[in-house]
C-alpha cells in the first residue's frame, strides 16, 4: 500500500493583468498554493488550491496539510472522496478546508497514477466529450467593473461566465452587457 511520506507546498502569486479593476481587497494578484504529496513509492501527486489570504495563510496551509495526511494512504475507490475530513474531530471550514482540499486533489492525482489510469475513470466514467471553458472572476464591488469584465471576456473568445457577485445590480449589468443569451 502506498504511503504518504511528505508534503510540501509552494506559494503561486499570479498577478491579474494591468487592466483589470481591483478587487475591493485591493488585490493585485490571484494567490494560490501548489501542493505535492510524496509517497514511499515514488509517486507524487499535486494539488492547487486558492484562497483571498495572505502571508500567514500560506504557512499555516501547509502546516495543516502535513498534519492531515503524513502516513496516510490515497483513496481507495470513487466511493472514498472525502478520505482526510472524517478523521477530525469537527467539521473543518476555512483555512483547513482548504489545506485539506488541496491534499484530496493530489491524493486523486497519486491513486490515478498507482492504478495507471485518468482521474475520470476513478470517479465513475466520462460523462461528457467536452467541458466548456468559462471565464471566472473576482467579486468587485461596482457594478460597472463587473460589466468591463464580461465585455472584455467576450471579446477574450469565452462563452460563458461566472459571477461571484451577490447583488442584484451587478448581476443585471453583467447580463445588460453580454446579452440575453450569454450563460451566467
Amino acid at each position: 500500500m502506498v504511503k504518504i511520506t511528505d508534503v510540501k507546498a509552494y506559494p503561486l502569486i499570479i498577478p491579474m493583468l494591468e487592466k483589470t479593476p481591483l478587487a475591493p481587497q485591493g488585490d493585485t494578484s490571484s494567490y494560490h498554493l501548489l501542493v505535492k504529496v510524496f509517497t514511499d513509492e515514488g509517486i507524487v501527486g499535486y494539488g492547487k488550491l486558492s484562497a483571498s489570504l495572505r502571508g500567514p495563510w500560506r504557512r499555516s496551509s501547509t502546516r495543516s496539510s502535513n498534519r492531515l495526511s503524513w502516513g496516510r494512504t490515497p483513496p481507495k475507490s470513487k466511493d472514498s472522496g472525502n478520505s482526510c475530513t472524517p478523521r477530525l474531530p469537527l467539521r473543518p471550514h476555512g483555512l483547513p478546508l482548504h489545506a485539506i482540499s488541496g491534499v484530496e486533489v493530489a491524493l486523486w492525482d497519486i491513486l490515478g497514477k498507482y492504478r495507471n489510469v485518468p482521474l475520470y475513470e476513478l470517479l465513475g466514467g466520462a460523462c461528457r466529450d467536452k467541458v466548456r471553458a468559462y471565464a471566472s472572476m473576482h467579486k468587485y464591488d461596482k457594478p460597472e467593473d463587473v460589466a468591463a469584465i464580461a465585455l472584455r471576456c467576450l471579446k477574450d473568445g469565452y462563452t460563458a461566465f461566472k459571477l461571484h457577485q451577490r447583488d442584484i445590480r451587478s448581476v443585471e449589468t453583467a447580463r445588460q452587457a453580454l446579452g440575453p443569451g450569454f450563460p451566467l
